[in-house]
């Protein structure tokens, strides 16, 4: 299976509650990786696969044929960072899994040809929350595009800002409209930010 580092982009919304170990896990399955809190919810599609001759041969490493994973996420978020930042060939900007020295254990590697890193993590023993029930099945009510970085922008001087723990509401009005974000600080003084949509169509 190959993954690469947008799945490493996922990890933080796992859970960090110990005793919720399977949300705290990457579930990787049917070309995607899904992360979730209980609260949040992402997924991601994985890389398109290869085939074994495009793999290095590396001595030692047995590639693994599981299509069903659900590896915790700090040590996943590790293991894929450990991918090198420039390679001399497409596949060296990616990891594949590697069957691990015990039956519930995964290795994942990565390589620049020179240096190989195999970290090997034990699988999360549990079932996933079947995601595809939480997903709303109606049609939405309204949609609206805009820029993410500009939205993390905004959120961030929000929560600097001080808004409380009502949380910060979000109106949309017609598609090209500004986007409008209220909230309140812990001593009830508004805070207003809008964020201009990206017309797309």
């Amino acid at each position: 299976m190959i993954l690469d580092k947008k799945i490493a982009a996922i990890c933080p919304i796992a859970s960090k509650e110990a005793t919720r170990p399977v949300l705290g896990s990457i579930y990787i399955n049917n070309g995607k990786a899904i992360a979730t809190d209980g609260f949040a919810l992402i997924e991601v599609g994985l890389p398109k696969e290869q085939t074994e001759e495009d793999i290095p041969d590396i001595p030692g490493v047995q590639l693994s044929t599981e299509t069903k994973l659900l590896i915790p996420a700090k040590p996943l978020e590790s293991a894929l960072k450990l991918i090198p930042k420039k390679a001399s060939l497409p596949i060296l900007t990616k990891a594949w899994t590697a069957k691990g020295s015990q039956d519930n254990s995964i290795k994942i590697i990565s390589t620049d040809l020179t240096t190989t890193n195999a970290p090997e993590i034990m699988q999360t023993i549990g079932e996933f929350p079947h995601t595809e029930k939480v997903k709303p099945q109606t049609q939405p009510q309204a949609t609206v595009s805009f820029d993410p970085e500009k939205m993390i922008t905004l959120l961030t001087a929000m929560v600097k800002a001080g808004t409380n723990r009502k949380g910060v509401t979000i109106e949309i009005r017609e598609k090209l409209q500004p986007i409008v974000l209220t909230s309140q600080d812990d001593e009830e003084k508004d805070i207003y930010a809008i964020l201009m949509p990206l017309n797309i169509s």
